[in-house]
């Protein structure tokens, strides 16, 4: 799905909220995450290990299916 770390977290940041909702599920941390994101700058280590659980609902969105 994602080579890295980095790649996800690009995919990240592209996501659009009231998209992502509509057909994926987790959209409450990926919008924390989003948040943090701009607040802080990078997620943290728990942050980073949810965010690859959710990495399937990432690439789900990013390719329309």
């Amino acid at each position: 799905m994602f080579e890295d770390e980095a790649e996800l977290v690009n995919a990240l940041k592209l996501i659009e909220i009231d998209k992502f909702k509509k057909n994926c599920n987790g959209y409450e941390f990926i919008e924390g995450f989003q948040k943090t994101l701009v607040r802080k700058g990078e997620l943290s280590k728990p942050q980073l290990t949810q965010l690859k659980r959710l990495a399937k609902q990432v690439y789900k969105y990013h390719n329309n299916l």
